[in-house]
């Protein structure tokens, strides 16, 4: 009779022992499906884009020579800080035209080896406080003070001035609305990370439109994209057309490409990291 009880006893544990290690196998199951879901998913969205950017050409500016006082011709980096970001694909990674569009201002364009009407622009500077009642106004900037870049608001009249400069350039119309007369809307973008993770926060841009007047009937729209970061900001400008074939697969492929963007002290790292990996 005790060996019977102790029998019983020993079964009762083992069918325990079972049930929680059968709870365990569960949701380590539901756990690693999680995680092969969100793989495939970025994958999928992975091979929607190209490489990250190229740092773009060095830009050739005016300054004061100290001694001489005399005006004399340099070159610095086109963006002050590194970006790295990833276009759709048929990008690139180097901008179409090796000079900027509304020089100063170092706006570039990448365009579209499939779609001859889909251009992407791409600047960047630093962000400058703004200036105090009786100290020079934006944009008046002092040679000595280049590098401090310019305020938000002053950055979004660059991007119509740099758009006006382009389309001018190419004969394709002119701009209807400026920025200075728009609110700009946040938008939240999901960040694509290489090792997917729920809970990464997402980016948020500031978002606004800009509308173009000129011949024909299909003429192109402008969305432009802001993300400001620890005293840095960056602008993505696509030009589209207002009703391209292909919306949907070009709207993912945009949202994926501004899931990318960093311009953080960990920018230039990143970009070493992603060459190293795919590196045979």
């Amino acid at each position: 009779m005790r060996i019977a009880m102790t029998w019983k006893r020993h079964a009762l544990w083992v069918l325990m022992l079972i049930g929680v290690s059968g709870c365990g196998l569960s949701e380590y199951q539901t756990r690693a499906d999680e995680q092969a879901a969100r793989v495939r998913a970025f994958d999928e969205i992975n091979r929607l884009l190209d490489d990250p950017l190229e740092p773009p050409p060095r830009m050739t500016y005016e300054k004061i020579n100290e001694e001489t006082r005399l005006k004399e011709k340099a070159e610095k980096a086109a963006w002050p800080f590194d970006v790295y970001l990833r276009l759709p694909k048929g990008f690139g990674v180097t901008p179409k035209e090796k000079d900027p569009h509304g020089h100063p201002f170092a706006c570039f364009r990448y365009a579209s080896a499939a779609d001859a009407s889909t251009s992407i622009f791409v600047a960047a500077d630093w962000i400058q406080l703004p200036k105090k009642d009786g100290e020079k106004k934006d944009g008046e900037k002092k040679e000595a003070e280049e590098e401090k870049g310019v305020t938000p608001a002053f950055l979004q009249k660059w991007v119509a001035y740099a758009m006006q400069d382009y389309f001018t350039k190419t004969q394709k119309g002119t701009l209807v609305n400026l920025p200075d007369k728009l609110e700009p809307k946040p938008r939240e973008v999901k960040i694509l990370a290489a090792y997917p993770n729920p809970t990464a926060l997402n980016i948020i841009f500031k978002t606004f439109e800009l509308n173009v007047k000129g011949p024909g009937k299909d003429l192109p729209v402008l969305e432009v994209y802001i993300r400001e970061d620890a005293g840095r900001q960056a602008c993505v400008i696509v030009q589209r057309s207002a009703q391209p074939a292909n919306l949907i697969a070009l709207t993912k492929s945009i949202e994926a490409c501004l899931g990318t963007l960093d311009i953080s002290r960990d920018a230039g790292p990143k970009r070493a990291v992603y060459k190293k990996a795919k590196s045979p």
